[in-house]
């Protein structure tokens, strides 16, 4: 996009990617291949596994990615590293992190609100 000099769009796809990332890796780890649909409206991994504590190992594992960016984006800040690229980088995962831990049902929250509120 030529209006965004911040590059927003850009980093937006970036950490997304890479919170998806962390879901996807937490999966192969527990030995579980997800399914994983692409459509304009975001990414959505299915066939999580069915232990609840695997479970939610993968569903926190992609908040965990955006607060270890947040955290690399502020360190570099306080080394004298800071721009204005890095600033908007660690906004926008402060951003993907708090809208994932709402309690809506298609996000990571919701899901894990789901789990805590379960029977099972």
């Amino acid at each position: 996009m030529l209006f965004d000099k911040l590059n927003i769009f850009l980093y937006l796809i970036v950490s997304s990617v890479l919170h998806e990332t962390g879901h996807i890796t937490a999966c192969l780890i527990f030995k579980n291949k997800p399914k994983i649909k692409v459509s304009l409206f975001g990414i959505k991994l299915y066939d999580y596994p069915t232990e609840i504590n695997k479970k939610l190992v993968v569903l926190l594992s992609g908040p965990i990615v955006n607060i270890i960016l947040i955290l690399i984006s502020y360190f570099c800040f306080l080394n004298k590293e800071f721009s204005l690229n890095i600033y908007v980088f660690m906004c926008v995962n402060a951003v993907i992190l708090i809208f994932n831990s709402l309690p809506i049902q298609f996000l990571d929250g919701g899901h894990i609100l789901t789990i805590f509120c379960s029977n099972d």
